[in-house]
């Protein structure tokens, strides 16, 4: 959940690493900058007038500060965003060039001067079309992914309508609250085994909790049961309550514990709407999960972070769905011990080369994991995964290369391969990795094991060089090779683009497997 652009992404996380360091670098202080322009209307900065005043503060476009500092303060910035993109797949040009135009305009400031309320919105309308191999979800899932509605637009493309806007302040000293439209990710990875951002803005509702070395994280969120999406009937209702208690043990060692369940009170007997048992921000859900039938989907998980050397930093995150020590002490295989796994590294200045980053992480998921006898408990949000965009019963290694050689330039290169057992389409066998379907109609109760089923071979590799030519607008270039080999069945895709950002994230296309 962070308005900011990538640059200023990567930046804040480089420099949870490197804030001991008395001496940065040059692109370093450069980051720094950057995010302080971009948190203007939380700090003071100075005004370079102008005849129209537009960009009298470079993060943006228009912006006004009321000069009265007292509790009727307020400060107002808008920005236009823009994201123009062209390219073509090498792979199949009869599909044409491949695009994506994406117009809109964000507002964010906030109200008042003691007791501050912050505010975010954005809006913009998007046409897009990607390589076929995006097919398959608008096709046999009917989504786009990390989109809700949409239509078909000309040939194989898409037009959605997205938007999010949020408020944010504190209640005391050491407890701030959220409240709006958006999509968040927990823990430290490339990927989250427990909440992911890859699927659609939800409305939710957040605290945080600080306290000496403890944090404590509540989030209430509603997600959306899937149905067609034919723009004139009210789509189902679920929902989904996580709490993660971290704890800063040393300076340097953060361990956080987790809790989460999702469900839905979709039948008729049931009383409509939220939960208001799962309120509690204090409780164990699992105990008020089996108060309540045993029919909601609970998970715990557990997160460790450690930052070593000043420059690396180790980490790994453990998801418990559901488990029997007794099968597991047997390895029985037994389909209902089902968890999921990470362990990642991170490394910045590799080899003393300033700016060169470095990120490895490897995740596994159990047959049957996130799913539910009940679809309304699945871990998912519109026919997507909230955890891992790969859904269960895979294995994957993905890896990510930042280098900024200058202050404007930053590079990224990203390689995935994964072996994920899928579902026979001739059999109808449910393996365990398809989450969105009742685990009810399971192959077997034993001799389970991760990647049963079809074989599905993943390669992805893909490339961005960034140039900022003023701040947040970008100009982009772009390669994408994917390899895809299901059933002794090879597809290739490999694509090139170009394109114009402004005050919009870059997206790497990361979830489009």
């Amino acid at each position: 959940m962070n308005q900011n652009t990538d640059l200023a992404a990567g930046s804040f996380t480089r420099m949870q690493l490197v804030n001991n360091m008395t001496i940065l670098s040059k692109v370093d202080s450069f980051n720094q900058s950057y995010i302080f322009k971009e948190s203007s209307e939380l700090l003071e900065n100075t005004k370079r007038p102008n005849k129209f005043n537009l960009y009298q503060r470079e993060a943006f476009f228009y912006s006004y500060t009321d000069p009265n500092h007292s509790q009727s303060s307020y400060s107002i910035h808008l920005n236009p965003i823009l994201g123009l993109e062209i390219g073509q797949d090498r792979t199949n040009a009869n599909r044409g060039f491949l695009y994506r135009n994406t117009r809109g305009a964000e507002i964010r400031g906030y109200l008042g001067n003691k007791n501050r309320v912050n505010f975010y919105s954005s809006v913009t309308e998007n046409q897009m079309l990607l390589p076929s191999f995006s097919d398959y979800y608008s096709d046999s899932m009917g989504v786009v992914p990390g989109q809700a509605f949409w239509k078909p637009f000309k040939d194989k493309g898409y037009d959605f309508f997205e938007a999010k806007g949020y408020i944010w302040f504190n209640i005391n000293k050491h407890i701030e609250t959220r409240f709006g439209h958006d999509r968040i990710q927990w823990g430290n990875g490339i990927r989250s085994l427990i909440l992911s951002d890859v699927s659609p803005n939800n409305l939710f509702l957040q605290f945080n909790t600080k306290v000496g070395i403890f944090h404590y994280q509540n989030y209430f969120v509603q997600f959306k049961d899937f149905s067609p999406l034919t723009g004139s009937t009210l789509i189902g209702n679920k929902y989904g309550t996580f709490h993660r208690l971290g704890i800063n043990v040393r300076k340097n060692i953060n361990i956080g514990l987790y809790e989460a369940i999702v469900f839905d009170r979709s039948d008729p007997t049931d009383e409509k709407g939220f939960d208001l048992n799962y309120l509690n921000p204090i409780i164990f859900y699992r105990a008020i999960e089996q108060n309540q039938g045993s029919r909601d989907n609970a998970m715990m998980g557990i997160d460790v972070k450690w930052n070593i050397f000043k420059k690396m930093q180790i980490y790994s995150q453990f998801v418990l769905d559901e488990f029997k020590i007794n099968e597991i002490r047997n390895q029985t295989g037994w389909w209902a011990n089902k968890f999921s796994f990470q362990a990642g590294y991170k490394y910045i200045n590799v080899a003393n080369i300033k700016n060169l980053d470095f990120e490895l992480e490897y995740n596994t998921v159990r047959p049957f994991t996130y799913s539910h006898f009940r679809t309304g408990g699945s871990w998912t949000n519109f026919n997507q995964a909230i955890a891992h965009p790969l859904g269960a019963n895979f294995r994957e290694l993905v890896s990510k290369i930042h280098y900024q050689p200058f202050p404007r330039l930053h590079i990224q290169l990203g390689a995935m391969y994964a072996i994920k057992g899928e579902d026979s389409m001739q059999t109808n066998k449910n393996y365990g990795g398809n989450i969105y379907t009742t685990y009810s109609n399971r192959v077997r109760e034993y001799d389970n094991y991760t990647t049963q089923g079809l074989k599905n071979y993943l390669l992805i590799l893909n490339s961005n060089i960034s140039y900022m030519v003023y701040h947040n607008m970008f100009v982009d270039l772009r390669y994408y090779y994917r390899f895809q080999q299901l059933d002794s069945n090879n597809f290739y895709t490999h694509w090139g683009s170009v394109g114009l950002r402004i005050n919009l994230d870059y997206k790497l296309h990361e979830y489009y497997f």
